[in-house]
């Protein structure tokens, strides 16, 4: 950005840039609006001075996944749209299995082959499992499991299961019905002698929790989620791309790891017209209509920067309320609340309102930081009741303490 003053002097600013010291890039709204700097060469040429990392893919970065191959159960059984309407495996058998001699994994669901899912008939079972052990014999072909009956939760806590026709044989509606006996009933029914089946394929419509990968990592078997999306569940929402539109290729559940079968692609990671448009908006002084557009984005669809966007927003036309629920949104989203999401949900809550919510965020950031309570004490003796913000009470005692500075 170039410019003069009223001397005529001229001025030149730049966002990115690099420097003896180190580098900086400055773009306020990057992470809801995208980059307009290519990071990856800024930072190889800032780490690697012209080298070939950092990278973003994953073979890269481990030296991984070259390439592999892997089929869902979704389909398996529907006639395709080709002449005569062959069945979408015979098609998936003759077209490339057939003729490419490269590893595969196929992945099959016991309630769809035995028919009884919604809209089959029992009779047409034994085509189906003839077809899964058709491909099966295949050497180059590997088996995964797609579930008993496809549901779309994975909680203990609940019925697990999905949806079923009258024919079904079965009163089980479990972790271990679901994991464990579909892939009984692969083994014993589909498999040729010597192969064996150890691979949990996730439904797309339904990514596993905790409890599901705990109960994986029980019996030793391993498990493979698709590509993360914003529909896929909490754990593929969180590792979605803000800035960089890399997606994570895993993500931890306590101990165990869920896996990602690829990352997403770059459209499913581009801002949504409503985003795009509160940013447009939000850029040109039109607050509350960029407030707007972004509230007319479902909520389970609402990124973490949306959130930050819309807290920023509601304090900016000084409505807490949003603000607040926005900024609430957030710290229950993260594992690890950060000091300057409860510091705000402090300074938001009025304290005739809810003294007791205020009360705990200042506690839970005093636990994290310290050298925060100074700020907390500001806040609740002065601020609370006002709508001041976080930046706010940091900027009035800043001489007395050392603000925390968070990764």
């Amino acid at each position: 950005m170039r410019g003069q003053d009223t001397a005529g002097t001229e001025h030149r600013f730049d966002q990115v840039f690099h420097a003896a010291w180190s580098s900086a890039w400055m773009e306020p709204a990057a992470l809801w609006a995208g980059p307009q700097a290519d990071l990856f060469a800024f930072t190889a040429e800032w780490l690697a001075k012209g080298g070939i990392t950092p990278a973003p893919d994953t073979t890269t970065l481990d030296g991984r996944r070259v390439f592999f191959n892997a089929f869902s159960a979704e389909g398996f059984t529907m006639p395709s749209a080709l002449p005569g309407f062959r069945l979408c495996a015979e098609v998936v058998r003759e077209r490339i299995l057939s003729r490419y001699f490269l590893p595969f994994t196929v992945a099959v669901c016991e309630a769809d082959l035995r028919g009884w899912r919604p809209g089959q008939k029992p009779e047409d079972a034994p085509h189906f499992e003839q077809l899964a052990r058709a491909i099966f014999d295949m050497p180059h072909v590997a088996a995964a499991s797609y579930s008993f009956s496809q549901p779309t939760q994975w909680t203990q806590e609940d019925k697990i299961n999905g949806p079923l026709n009258e024919h079904a044989k079965t009163n089980r509606f479990d972790m271990e019905r679901e994991v464990a006996g579909s892939m009984s009933y692969i083994h014993s029914a589909l498999l040729p002698a010597g192969k064996s089946v150890s691979l949990m394929l996730w439904l797309a419509t339904g990514a596993p929790g905790s409890e599901a990968l705990d109960y994986c990592a029980r019996i030793g078997v391993q498990s493979l989620t698709p590509a993360p999306s914003r529909s896929a569940g909490d754990s593929a929402v969180i590792a979605m791309p803000t800035a960089n539109e890399v997606t994570a290729n895993s993500w931890m559940h306590g101990e165990n790891v869920e896996v990602f079968a690829t990352a997403a692609s770059r459209a499913d990671a581009r801002p949504t017209l409503d985003q795009q448009l509160a940013t447009l908006q939000a850029a040109d002084g039109q607050h509350l209509p960029a407030l707007r557009a972004l509230q007319r984005i479902a909520t389970e669809n609402l990124a973490e920067a949306d959130l930050r966007h819309i807290a920023t927003l509601g304090e900016i036309l000084d409505d807490t309320s949003t603000a607040l629920q926005a900024r609430q949104m957030i710290v229950e989203r993260q594992e690890k609340p950060s000091v300057a999401d409860l510091m705000a949900i402090a300074a938001l809550t009025p304290q005739h309102d809810d003294p007791a919510l205020a009360q705990t965020a200042l506690a839970a950031a005093a636990e994290k930081a310290p050298q925060i309570k100074l700020v907390g004490e500001w806040l609740q003796n002065s601020c609370l009741g006002t709508a001041c913000t976080f930046s706010t009470a940091v900027e009035q005692v800043k001489p007395a303490i050392e603000v925390p500075q968070e990764e």
